[in-house]
């Protein structure tokens, strides 16, 4: 591959990778909503695993925390 195809490949793989952590940081703060209107853990509906995590997390999160 000659350079100029491999710096374009690179900059399209950091455009993928920026693009993928917005849709992870925007499935956390869904996960937090989701919480925050009573929706339960069970309503995530995300398919790709790492947003799904993320989804589940954000919920967790948004948790009310109970005292011992």
């Amino acid at each position: 591959m000659n350079e100029a195809a491999e710096i374009k490949r690179a900059i399209s793989q950091v455009k993928h990778d920026a693009k993928e952590e917005r849709a992870v940081q925007r499935a956390f703060e869904d996960g937090q909503t989701a919480q925050l209107v009573g929706e339960t853990l069970a309503s995530c509906r995300l398919k790709i695993l790492a947003r799904r995590n993320a989804w589940e997390r954000g919920w967790l999160d948004a948790e009310p925390k109970r005292e011992t």
